[in-house]
């Protein structure tokens, strides 16, 4: 250990990442002085390394020779992994000098690097330093063994984080009881699954989503319904996708509305089905047209549609079905309340407004 310290000390005391620091506590059971000379590192003095590459090569193999004395303290079965996360979204010219540590300082036996990196992305960085060269070949020189990660599946990973935020836990201890299943599109995680694989959610963008979402059913009233978390899926997922239209919509802005309308026309069409009066893009046409609105101008879009309903003679036909479902959902409240659609879409814009108190 104290060769190891005195090796570190000559040239990179300052030199090796912050990635090292505490990087064996409470796994290897060694004394505290190792600790110690792993914690007193940091990335600051890396470019007198690279400057001073022959001046220093001897002092870096002793620096080799030192750890791999420390590595006999270990068993000889196993070996001193260490994990570097994102190394693609650190500076261009850090990640590529972190990979050449790598390859001069830690090249020895039985010490193994995982990167864990978008590899197009690390590309890019090493392509912004050194021109448009075989970035892949570069690669090579440091990466013995490569192994893609696919995505998980939406709908999975959909699952596996209502499970983790125990959403049906906090809806039961609001008195609140959900009225679909959730494989149905009208649940608010089914709506989820469809939109967010609509809208080309990233796993991470999902993942905010639900943080938001848990902010918003913990703190809300109990005299909340089912249709409220339709909301909140909808309207934040326009809001984290499409700002300026979702700010357009909740203010009844005609232009913006049309825009809306459109846009999930194009993202939902296949999921409206041919022989079904009911769909979510019914639902959120009707959310649309209702966002907004004041009272006066509310009742006179349910007098329209009743009339435009009144016209269509065959009452078994799907369009005049359609209409007949879209007027429900514009004038039946849960519970047959006067609480209507326009201004359930206000209580849930105001609770997403409270969510901009949060720095997410």
């Amino acid at each position: 250990v104290n060769k190891f310290k005195e090796a570190g000390s000559k040239v990179i005391r300052k030199a090796l990442p912050a990635f090292l620091k505490g990087a064996t506590s409470g796994f290897l059971d060694l004394d505290r002085g190792f600790e110690a000379a792993l914690s007193s590192i940091s990335e600051e003095a890396g470019k007198e390394l690279i400057e001073h590459y022959e001046h220093e090569k001897e002092i870096r193999e002793e620096f080799r020779e030192a750890l791999s004395d420390i590595l006999n303290f270990l068993p000889e079965e196993m070996p001193l992994i260490i994990f570097i996360d994102e190394l693609d979204r650190c500076r261009p010219i850090y990640a590529i000098e972190l990979l050449e540590r790598i390859k001069h300082f830690f090249g020895v036996e039985r010490v193994i690097f995982v990167l864990s990196v978008d590899k197009e992305q690390l590309s890019e960085s090493i392509k912004s330093q050194y021109g448009e060269i075989d970035a892949e070949n570069y690669l090579r020189r440091f990466i013995d063994l490569q192994f893609s990660l696919t995505n998980p599946n939406i709908d999975a990973f959909c699952d596996a984080l209502d499970r983790k935020y125990n959403f049906d836990a906090i809806i039961r201890s609001k008195e609140i009881t959900v009225d679909v299943s959730k494989t149905d599109s009208f649940h608010y995680l089914g709506m989820m699954k469809i939109l967010v694989k609509e809208f080309h959610f990233s796993l991470r963008e999902i993942e905010q989503l639900f943080i938001k979402l848990d902010i918003v059913f913990k703190t809300m009233e109990q005299r909340l319904f089912p249709v409220h978390f339709r909301l909140f899926v909808l309207f934040e997922i326009l809001r984290m996708k499409e700002y300026q239209i979702y700010e357009g919509v909740i203010k009844n802005d005609a232009d913006a509305k049309r825009k809306a309308q459109e846009l999930f026309e194009k993202k939902l069409s296949k999921y409206v089905r041919e022989d079904s009066y009911r769909d979510v893009l019914l639902f959120v046409n009707a959310v649309i047209d209702a966002a907004g609105l004041k009272e006066e101008q509310y009742s006179k879009l349910i007098k329209e549609k009743q009339e435009e309903k009144e016209k269509i003679s065959d009452i078994k036909s799907l369009e005049y079905q359609r209409l007949d479902f879209y007027l429900t959902l514009l004038q039946h409240a849960p519970d047959h309340f006067s609480y209507t659609l326009n201004q359930q879409i206000k209580t849930v814009v105001k609770k997403l407004e409270f969510l901009d108190s949060f720095k997410l």
